[in-house]
């Protein structure tokens, strides 16, 4: 069974961020004795989600610009991480537009679909326990748009076949390929991005580990405006005998892409099974 991690944190300290590893921030609490914490800053992405997540709307709007001071100064690294561990954290399953709303009081773009409350089990990784969420964001001074996809399953695999496979697909015509990114690297890493152009990039996720949850993220920049159709596609393979496997799964790449590009299909090995899930969306470029 995976490890369950439980954030702590103290309801009086909120972490604030700048690049000055060693100033502090008052923030302001919502309370009409308008009383003020004393936070330190470091510039970390998924503790400052962490923190965000953790207050009333009240005491976001009060601190509006201080926080998204903080968010500007993150690095693009820092924030994928705060983007994922947003998402992530959000445990009271708070309604997309409620997230959409929180995240344009800090100058974010958000675009994000409803997702149901995932099933949990002690049995082998079925379809149901692996969580997708394919989302997108775009902070105010960038140029680019960050289309990511996340997964989080409750269980691990005991009998892993090769390394699973995730895409992120988008429709060529309307978003050009800049750049693309993992959330951490002994979770996943790229695997192959030759077609970028064509609107596909793909992540090999290292399923043998305890905990693999993590993220990919593609950057793209608008090619005109309208919506811009992306999506994700998670191919889990695993072994039908005793023996797992430690390497990357054959691919070859399709014509039927949903979102406008190019998807793939997965080549097992005789003694390996697989299943697909698939999530999408969209967002409205201007």
């Amino acid at each position: 069974m995976k490890k369950t991690f439980a954030v702590v944190s103290s309801l009086a300290m909120l972490l604030a961020f700048s690049p000055v590893g060693s100033a502090s921030t008052e923030l302001v609490k919502s309370e009409p004795s308008k009383s003020v914490v004393s936070v330190s800053q470091s510039g970390n992405g998924k503790s400052l989600a962490s923190e965000i997540t953790k207050l009333d709307k009240q005491t976001l709007k009060a601190n509006q610009r201080a926080l998204k001071k903080q968010v500007d100064t993150l690095s693009d690294t820092e924030f994928d991480k705060f983007m994922h561990n947003y998402v992530k954290e959000n445990k009271n399953y708070l309604s997309s537009s409620e997230l959409t709303n929180r995240l344009n009081m800090l100058g974010i773009e958000f675009s994000m679909k409803d997702r149901a409350t995932p099933e949990f089990s002690a049995q082998a990784i079925g379809v149901d326990q692996i969580t997708l969420s394919s989302y997108s964001a775009k902070r105010g001074g960038d140029s680019y748009y960050r289309l990511y996809i996340s997964w989080d399953s409750s269980v691990s695999e005991a009998r892993p076949g090769s390394y699973d496979l995730v895409s992120i697909e988008w429709d060529p015509t309307v978003g050009a390929y800049y750049d693309a990114n993992v959330g951490d690297t002994t979770k996943a890493t790229k695997r192959d991005g030759s077609r970028r152009t064509s609107g596909i990039y793909l992540f090999n996720v290292l399923d043998n580990k305890l905990d693999f949850d993590t993220y990919a993220t593609v950057y793209v920049t608008p090619k005109k405006s309208g919506w811009l159709e992306y999506g994700s596609k998670y191919t889990h393979t695993y072994s039908k005998t005793s023996t797992s496997t430690t390497v990357g799964a054959a691919f070859n790449y399709a014509t039927a892409g949903s979102t406008g590009g190019l998807t793939y299909n997965v080549t097992l090995s005789e003694t390996e099974a697989s299943w697909d899930k698939w999530d999408d969306n969209a967002v409205n470029l201007p």
